[in-house]
């Protein structure tokens, strides 16, 4: 008597609105990227970034190394203490060494197949792409943008001027996305077009022709 074999079926499904995740997150907080391939009996799931498989890696929070060992810590065989641990730098595809301990905590993928990562920074801004394994045919990608707080540079920070002698003022602003700027005087916004003293080019703002009544600002 022949026994009968179980024959199962892998059926996987990617909603077509679902194919491309663009997800923003402000630096230095964590976060979620969830797989939305579904279906029966579905395999492991499988992430990627730069041609990279990011499951044989072990992301870590290794702010304390130094800056070129900035990266994933991959997997390494316990064998004493002092592992010998090796990192994939993202931001220059790499990979070093270093005779340093393991780190206790790795961040991994969770049950469901989402990728975690733990403070966020402009290295993991990019693609990252997600499949059931063995079926790579069927993949989602994910957008990860990193917002930055705008940096703002004023100079000079202040300056005295005599009454009809023209002044500048240059505002430097670095951030992602790339900040705009705007000048506000006394909390209100300044209109050169609408006031005959001012002149805005770019980033530089110019009170010439001062009044003699001329308010500090």
């Amino acid at each position: 008597m022949h026994e009968k074999s179980e024959i199962k079926v892998i059926d996987l499904s990617l909603a077509p609105d679902l194919l491309l995740s663009i997800s923003t997150v402000s630096v230095g907080l964590s976060t979620i990227l969830s797989c939305a391939i579904q279906g029966n009996l579905r395999p492991r799931i499988v992430w990627k970034r730069n041609g990279i498989t990011l499951n044989l890696l072990e992301l870590e929070d290794i702010n304390n190394m130094p800056r070129e060992l900035s990266g994933a810590v991959l997997r390494s065989k316990r064998t004493d203490r002092e592992a010998r641990v090796c990192v994939y730098t993202l931001a220059h595809y790499s990979t070093v060494c270093s005779d340093r301990k393991e780190m206790k905590r790795p961040l991994d993928f969770g049950d469901d197949g989402s990728l975690y990562i733990m403070k966020v920074t402009t290295v993991h801004i990019g693609k990252y792409t997600c499949h059931a394994e063995g079926y790579e045919e069927l993949i989602q990608t994910h957008m990860l943008q990193v917002n930055v707080p705008p940096v703002i540079l004023v100079y000079p920070e202040s300056q005295a001027q005599e009454p009809g002698v023209a002044a500048s003022l240059r505002c430097h602003a670095d951030g992602i996305p790339e900040p705009s700027l705007s000048w506000l005087k006394n909390g209100l916004e300044l209109q050169p077009h609408t006031n005959k003293h001012l002149s805005l080019t770019g980033n530089v703002l110019k009170p010439y022709q001062l009044p003699a009544q001329g308010h500090s600002g």
